[in-house]
């Protein structure tokens, strides 16, 4: 509810925002991704500090980019196999029983959403 210039910002914090304009009325892909490019291409110049950027929170969301980082950082990461090969996965599962399987990129758009509850 408040006007803010654009010189006037120290600080920008981005976190799951949603898409730009998606609660419009009379929404549509191009009004979302022009506002979008509106919002963002003024903000990335602004000169502030930014908390969340953009671009590293799309990084962000490629598991096996995050997969990688985590082992680089040394931390523990679980025997992983990303494919689209059926026979690879039946070899994989066999291997390794305790199994957690997921999308790499989370649900299909058309999916309804779901909770999968997990246990051993």
């Amino acid at each position: 509810g408040r006007l803010v210039s654009i010189g006037g910002l120290r600080s920008v914090w981005v976190r799951r925002p949603g898409a730009p304009a998606a609660r419009a009325a009379g929404a549509s892909a191009w009004l979302t991704e022009e506002s979008s490019q509106a919002l963002y291409g003024m903000l990335r110049d602004c000169g502030a500090r930014w908390m969340n950027h953009p671009d590293a929170a799309g990084r962000a969301r490629h598991k096996p980019w995050q997969l990688r980082l985590a082992q680089r950082c040394g931390l523990p990461v679980p025997a992983t196999l990303i494919t689209t090969f059926p026979q690879a996965a039946r070899e994989f599962a066999r291997r390794h029983p305790d199994l957690v399987v997921k999308p790499v990129s989370g649900a299909h758009p058309q999916d309804p959403p779901l909770a999968v509850p997990a246990s051993r």
